[in-house]
C-alpha cells in the first residue's frame, strides 16, 4: 500500500482519472448500440476497424482532458494555499507592530487591518473588515477633507502625499 505522502499526485486527481475512465465508458456504450450495425455485443466487443480508431481517439480525448482538469485544479489549489499562507504571514506582521495599521481598497472599504487597529477603534476584525472606512470610522465634521485626499491619491494622478494622519 502506497502511503499519502508517497503518492505521486493528489488524491482527487484519481477522481478525475475515473470521472474521465467513467464518461469513456458511456461513450462506449452509446456508440455501440446507438450507431453500430449488428448487434449490441458484436459492437460492444468487436467494432468495425474505423470504429475501433474512432473510439480509442475519443477515449484518449476524454481521459486527457480529465488528466489536465485534475491537474488545473491541483495548481488552483496549490497556489490558494499558497496565497493563503503569505496572506497570514503578513497579518503576523502587523499583528506585532505596536501601531494601528488599516489597509484600503480602491472604493475606501477596509481590507486588512491589524490587532492595534481592532483595540483603537474598538471592534472586531470581522466587524471592521469591508466597512467604509471614511463613512464608518472618521468623524463628520472631516468626512470631507479624507474623502478629498483619498480620491486624490486614487486618482493615479501621480500626486503624493508623504503623510497624512486622520
Amino acid at each position: 500500500m502506497v502511503s499519502k505522502d508517497k503518492r505521486r499526485w493528489p488524491e482527487f486527481l484519481d477522481r478525475f482519472l475515473l470521472l474521465g475512465l467513467s464518461l469513456a465508458l458511456v461513450f462506449w456504450l452509446i456508440e455501440s448500440s446507438f450507431f453500430g450495425d449488428g448487434t449490441f455485443l458484436a459492437q460492444l466487443f468487436h467494432p468495425d476497424s474505423h470504429e475501433l480508431w474512432m473510439r480509442v481517439v475519443v477515449v484518449a480525448i476524454i481521459l486527457s482532458f480529465s488528466f489536465y482538469a485534475g491537474r488545473v485544479v491541483a495548481r488552483f489549489r496549490r497556489s490558494r494555499d499558497e496565497l493563503l499562507e503569505q496572506r497570514n504571514l503578513a497579518q503576523k506582521y502587523l499583528d506585532v507592530v505596536d501601531v494601528m495599521v488599516v489597509g484600503l481598497n480602491g472604493r475606501g472599504r477596509v481590507t486588512i487591518v491589524n490587532r492595534k487597529g481592532c483595540e483603537v477603534l474598538g471592534y472586531s476584525e470581522e466587524e471592521i473588515m469591508g466597512s467604509d472606512w471614511i463613512e464608518d470610522f472618521i468623524p463628520v465634521r472631516i468626512q470631507d477633507e479624507i474623502t478629498g485626499v483619498f480620491e486624490r491619491l486614487m486618482s493615479g494622478t501621480g500626486e503624493t502625499i508623504p503623510y497624512y494622519e486622520n
